[in-house]
């Protein structure tokens, strides 16, 4: 498959008030096939949010910038040419579904209106052409009655309702890629699996590629291809969906599969959940070393002094870890 996006050592800077700028994500390189379904995994300030907004040419500038690394969609690299590259495929070639789907709507303009906009800005149609695209739309995402719902304000519809708006006005231009943002986060169990199967679906009828944002390894491992897992800005572990679930390769990936309530199940567990001790470190204030050993149970005085490398693993993946090699696993993974 043909590389849609490549994202290489991309470093993200925040503006932390009295304290300059803080580093908050860390020589992060990821890439996107062509009809492929990656997911971002991590839990919150873990840079995944930045790493999209970086990659659509959205950092709130000057407080969040880019200091190094390269964006390059489809053969073209973005960040060389600045907010009019960005701007010449976002919404268009990329397709972005927001977090909060119920702030990223206007609350008082009739949801019709606003995927009408979405459509004009990125096709040259009429307004009453485009009413008609959007009620298309609309259906496609599955929103029940989708003409008599473009008179709709957001807040007469339910959150999942209000979600699949939001990925109505993303494919509105027809994108080769589209990133969706925490889709499920806020949503029941039953909404959540509807709008990942929504997805999942509309990515195969369009024959385009998915980068699924998260902080839960059980949605991403529903619909994606491959997994890469953040903690404090930084890649500690990527691969095949199947191999990273099964076969863990890093301490941080091997806690989040603890938690699930799904495995705990299957393995007929009736304790209280895992949980990884402490929160991923503030801004900037990262450990030396291993920016995980502070809730590591394998960490050692090496962790502390050197920072482990990205290397590959047995799963034909990489992970970040001073403990792995000759192809060691350090857990059971999600089937335990």
């Amino acid at each position: 498959m043909t590389t849609l996006l490549a994202v290489e050592d991309l470093c993200v800077d925040v503006l932390v008030p009295g304290q300059g700028y803080r580093r908050a994500v860390s020589d992060l390189s990821l890439s996107i096939s062509s009809s492929e379904t990656v997911g971002l995994v991590g839990e919150s300030g873990c840079g995944k949010t930045l790493t999209t907004l970086a990659a659509l040419g959205l950092l709130p500038e000057p407080f969040v910038r880019q200091v190094s690394g390269s964006i390059v969609f489809d053969g073209e690299r973005l960040d060389e040419g600045g907010a009019a590259a960005f701007r010449a495929i976002r919404g268009s070639r990329i397709g972005y579904v927001p977090q909060d789907p119920m702030n990223a709507l206007n609350p008082v303009i009739p949801i019709g209106k606003q995927v009408v906009e979405a459509i004009r800005v990125h096709q040259k149609m009429s307004r009453r052409v485009a009413r008609d695209r959007a009620a298309e739309l609309l259906a496609q995402v599955g929103l029940p009655k989708p003409k008599e719902r473009l008179g709709a304000y957001p807040h007469e519809l339910s959150g999942g309702l209000r979600q699949r708006v939001l990925i109505a006005m993303a494919l509105a231009g027809d994108p080769d890629l589209l990133i969706a943002d925490e889709p499920t986060t806020a949503l029941d169990v039953t909404i959540q699996a509807q709008v990942l199967q929504l997805l999942d679906q509309l990515r195969q009828d369009r024959a385009m590629a998915l980068l699924l944002v998260s902080h839960d390894l059980a949605v991403v491992g529903q619909t994606c291809d491959r997994i890469v897992v953040l903690y404090a800005g930084q890649c500690v572990e990527t691969g095949p969906t199947v191999a990273v679930l099964t076969r863990p390769q890093h301490p941080y990936t091997q806690g989040l599969l603890d938690s699930l309530p799904l495995r705990q199940a299957a393995e007929r567990r009736t304790e209280r959940l895992s949980a990884i001790p402490g929160t991923v470190p503030e801004l900037g204030d990262w450990p030396t070393g291993c920016r995980f050993r502070d809730r590591c149970s394998r960490a050692e005085g090496l962790c502390a002094r050197e920072e482990p490398d990205l290397l590959p693993v047995e799963h034909a993946g990489q992970a970040a870890c001073h403990f792995i090699s000759s192809g060691d696993n350090i857990g059971g993974g999600l089937h335990g």
